[in-house]
């Protein structure tokens, strides 16, 4: 019985414990890289403040904590609720990340111009931009009755559309 008792209320005293930590990211850092668990009550006391300190890979380690349904629930939320704009350029882009990183960078973009009403111009310019890309100009299709321009300028090519 005392057992029960006692893990009913230690989320709890975690929680106060955590919130006594507030003003040291360090340890609420470490606190979050224990367990799952740990990570889901640590990262909303240190989003109250996220770049108080410079290590921000407790971002990601968050994200891979979140189970398939949460980070479906996450993803749509994001883009249902994300900021409208008339224009997105891309500017200094270039691919020296992991390949699966890379992949992901481009599906966040592409979920972002899904989510855009108005967008009317799409630019590209000065980096390394790959010669295929990874569903952008589909995504882009989804914009025909706002879209006015796209600009893709690489150092191998460079292309204007105007409509």
């Amino acid at each position: 019985m005392a057992s029960k008792i006692l893990m009913s209320d230690m989320a709890e005293l975690m929680e106060n414990i955590l919130n006594n930590l507030n003003n040291e990211c360090h340890s609420l850092y470490s606190c979050a890289l224990v367990n799952r668990i740990w990570c889901k009550m640590t990262i909303p006391i240190l989003w109250q403040n996220p770049f108080s300190f410079n290590r921000h890979s407790f971002i990601p380690k968050y994200f891979s904590s979140l189970n398939e349904d949460e980070n479906f629930i996450l993803k749509e939320l994001s883009w249902q609720n994300a900021t409208k704009i008339n224009t997105l350029e891309l500017e200094e882009f270039y691919s020296d990340y992991e390949p699966l990183l890379f992949h992901s960078l481009f599906q966040a973009i592409i979920c972002f111009i899904k989510s855009q009403d108005q967008l009317s111009l799409f630019s590209v310019a000065r980096g390394d931009f790959p010669a295929h890309f990874h569903g952008i100009i589909s995504a882009l299709e989804g914009q025909k009755y706002s879209l006015q321009e796209v600009i893709i300028e690489s150092y191998g090519y460079s292309a204007e559309f105007r409509y």
